[in-house]
């Protein structure tokens, strides 16, 4: 696994593995570097023109904490959700400034690309950083926050890799009374979570958008065939996972105007997975995302963002909760061909070919989304 896609454990799980084993062999306690963490709003993405705050597990010194933004477009990756080789970044190496020395006029804040500010608090443990310039006024692409290896504590002890952090910018913008163009149909999804087991979430998705922008998804895990790779994201080397560890999800929520662009974001929703006997629970999902021409296809719509949850459950026996985190993820038009009886159907059979894990909600999409005959849409 390279640097790029390496995320480093939580202080407080890498000191558990750690002092675990010491104590065993009778020595101290290991006292691990750094912990760095990106907290999420509870929407899951940034509105924009917010400032992204990181916090610590311990006081840092402000003379290591450095940080990059770079852009995580499906383009800007490659199939193993690393960077592709090449690729610049849309931050260059930006410092962290102390706050005392803002405050007495020592340093400004604003020292960094277009004006970009990231300062330290006097007690060490959180830092701000304001993304100035254009790529970051509107809600675009996915960003991939980096924090530089060698982040230390007031002691010295360092980290010897990055940290990376994944989020996206949301307008602020209420719901248009325009009407939303969005070419509903079949999308498939596919979505690298590397944190804290590597597992590829995909699923295939029928999406409904009303005028307003209002929209249902009727959608079913699919699964890798037999002998591909287990995070493809080709459409025709996977199929609707029909064992007891499938499972439908049924979100909702609405496409809003962003400049001349479209934002989708769902409300929050569960996803719950099966990996080889351990339980993964994610609680508090969300799916936001940029609508952009599909690069392969401009006649139609690519959805490219980030899927993030407010909690994340490992079970192998015995439930220990992560906490929060994202993926980046993108969303094309399943080929019609593919679209077959086992694909669930937001106006048909909502869970088509999963048979345990899906429970569509009470009233659910509703005569709005799916007029019985002979009715109209409001």
């Amino acid at each position: 696994m390279t640097e790029s896609s390496y995320r480093r454990p939580s202080a407080v799980l890498s000191a558990r593995l750690y002092t675990t084993g010491l104590f065993a062999l009778g020595a101290c306690s290991y006292d691990p570097p750094p912990d760095a963490k990106l907290p999420l709003p509870a929407e899951g993405v940034f509105a924009v023109g917010s400032a992204l705050t990181l916090t610590f597990s311990e006081p840092v010194d402000p003379a290591t904490l450095v940080v990059r933004v770079w852009p995580a477009a499906p383009e800007d990756r490659t199939v193993e959700n690393e960077r592709r080789a090449g690729l610049e970044p849309s931050l260059t190496s930006c410092k962290a400034i102390p706050a005392t020395q803002v405050a007495s006029g020592a340093l400004t804040a604003d020292t960094c690309d277009e004006g970009t500010s990231f300062v330290l608090a006097d007690d060490g443990l959180s830092a701000e950083l304001l993304l100035r310039g254009d790529a970051f006024k509107q809600a675009k692409i996915p960003w991939q926050l980096e924090v530089a290896d060698g982040l230390a504590d007031v002691g010295g002890r360092r980290t010897g890799v990055p940290y990376h952090f994944d989020f996206q910018f949301a307008p602020t913008d209420e719901v248009g009374t325009e009407k939303v163009d969005f070419v509903d149909g079949v999308y498939v999804l596919v979505a690298p979570v590397e944190v804290p087991l590597p597992v590829t979430l995909m699923l295939f998705a029928d999406i409904v958008v009303l005028d307003d922008g209002r929209f249902r998804w009727a959608a079913g895990k699919t699964v890798a065939n037999e002998g591909e790779p287990k995070n493809t994201n080709d459409p025709y080397k996977m199929h609707i996972d029909e064992t007891a560890k499938g499972f439908g999800v049924h979100p909702e929520g609405v496409i809003k105007p962003d400049g001349d662009r479209l934002f989708m974001t769902t409300e929050a929703f569960e996803i719950n997975i099966d990996l080889s006997g351990i339980g993964i629970k994610m609680e508090g999902v969300r799916v936001t995302g940029a609508i952009v021409p599909d690069p392969a296809n401009p006649d139609q719509d690519r959805i490219e963002g980030t899927i993030s949850f407010a909690n994340l459950i490992l079970d192998t026996g015995e439930p220990f909760e992560y906490g929060s985190g994202n993926a980046p993820f993108a969303m094309t038009l399943l080929p019609k061909d593919l679209i077959t009886d086992v694909v669930p159907r937001l106006c048909g059979d909502m869970c088509g070919g999963v048979t345990v894990q899906c429970e569509p909600p009470e009233d659910y999409p509703g005569n709005e989304f799916c007029p019985t005959e002979g009715e109209a849409t409001e």
